[in-house]
């Protein structure tokens, strides 16, 4: 799992479809779940597309919420 950090989170397998997320936050989206697994999600900023945050389920939805973002997103 990544906190911004350089190595990013291991998404091998299968390429990843992103959407955009929130426009004004230059934020894109992938849903990584493996099937019967929890909810997993990707985050990345259009402009750093190397910099991917991991988030489960809960920390997605603060996404969705006014306040502070999880992991500094």
């Amino acid at each position: 799992m990544s906190d911004n950090d350089t190595e990013g989170p291991d998404v091998s397998g299968e390429p990843h479809e992103w959407h955009m997320f929130d426009v004004e936050a230059d934020l894109e989206v992938c849903q990584v779940t493996e099937a019967g697994e929890p909810n997993r999600y990707l985050v990345r900023r259009t402009a750093a597309p190397d910099e991917v945050t991991e988030l489960d389920a809960g920390e997605f939805a603060q996404l969705l919420e006014p306040g502070p973002n999880p992991k500094g997103l």
